[in-house]
């Protein structure tokens, strides 16, 4: 038993410590604060983050609410997302502004945590006493929308997009709540993973089902959803029952060739804004950390379109 549960820390750890690599302060500005992103040009090196904006145009500029992912299943994270997560997102908006004016805002959920902080790699029990990180991540984004409301914005001009649990949280905010947005665009999507621990973890994995159940009852969900076939959170085979939703795109990722990602011959990297060796991706879970996603710009920008109209 002993042996097993190093193994399984061991695995845990080195998850965690892959995870760690891509948002080292060395290697990427770290964001700690919510604030809107100002994508002044194509470079994300020069964007900003502007904590409050005054005066804004509601009527004319549609609004993307961004929610990253997290690293703790049920703990505060240190930060909540750094420079390097907007390597393309940053090219593709500046893109979408130039077709209409838009407000991005970054939903930071890094100071978020369960009433019972249980251990990453812990199982979840199922009768959790209070409310869990997760719980609380989408009822602040609940009021994020509705704030946003109240500022002036219908609800025909918010948009969420998510990677990882970000992702999740807004498929399933969007699945309860279709009235209150236009559209939902997801980067890997996933919030009970890795799946080398669900064999240990089978409540925590009835949280997942729920939340299943509740998307798939929802007939039409108006969304984007971007998978890669190798993420060992969830991948395209795990989440091809999101097809079904009327309304919802799945588009699975490229393929990884020889432990790396690769667009037009080149390998796609995690990419820095500061004087380092940039690093490649092993994971799919994390692609649009690179600008090898602007393969999938077309997808974003077609399906924007339509929806702008």
């Amino acid at each position: 038993m002993r042996k097993y549960f190093c193994l399984t820390f061991l695995l845990l750890f080195s998850y965690q410590l892959k995870a760690e690599k891509t948002i080292d302060n060395v290697y990427s500005q770290e964001i700690f604060e919510s604030g809107y992103i100002s994508f002044i040009d194509k470079d994300f090196k020069n964007l900003t983050v502007i904590k409050e904006l005054k005066n804004l145009n509601t009527e004319n500029k549609f609004l993307f609410i961004y929610t990253p992912g997290s690293l703790n299943d049920d703990r505060k994270d240190i930060i909540c997302s750094t420079y390097n997560e907007f390597a393309y997102l940053n090219e593709i908006f500046f893109q979408i502004n130039q077709i209409n004016k838009s407000y991005f805002y970054l939903n930071c959920t890094n100071l978020i945590e369960g009433d019972m902080l249980i251990p990453n790699g812990s199982n979840f029990p199922y009768i959790y006493q209070g409310d869990s990180k997760h719980e609380k991540i989408r009822t602040e984004l609940l009021k994020l929308i509705d704030n946003f409301n109240k500022l002036g914005f219908n609800n025909e001009k918010i948009f969420l997009v998510g990677h990882s649990c970000g992702a999740w949280h807004s498929l399933l905010l969007g699945s309860l709540h279709p009235d209150k947005i236009n559209s939902v665009i997801a980067f890997s999507p996933s919030c009970y993973g890795p799946r080398y621990l669900y064999f240990q973890r089978r409540a925590f994995l009835k949280y997942r089902q729920n939340d299943k159940n509740t998307m798939r009852k929802n007939k039409y969900l108006s969304s984007l959803v971007f998978v890669s076939p190798n993420d060992p959170r969830e991948n395209y085979l795990t989440l091809k029952w999101l097809k079904r939703i009327k309304g919802l795109k799945l588009i699975k990722t490229m393929e990884r060739k020889n432990n790396f990602y690769y667009l037009n011959d080149q390998i796609c990297k995690f990419h820095s804004e500061l004087d380092v060796k940039e690093e490649p991706i092993f994971d799919g879970h994390n692609l649009h950390f690179s600008k090898c996603f602007d393969y999938y710009s077309e997808d974003i920008i077609e399906f924007l379109k339509a929806k702008f109209n």
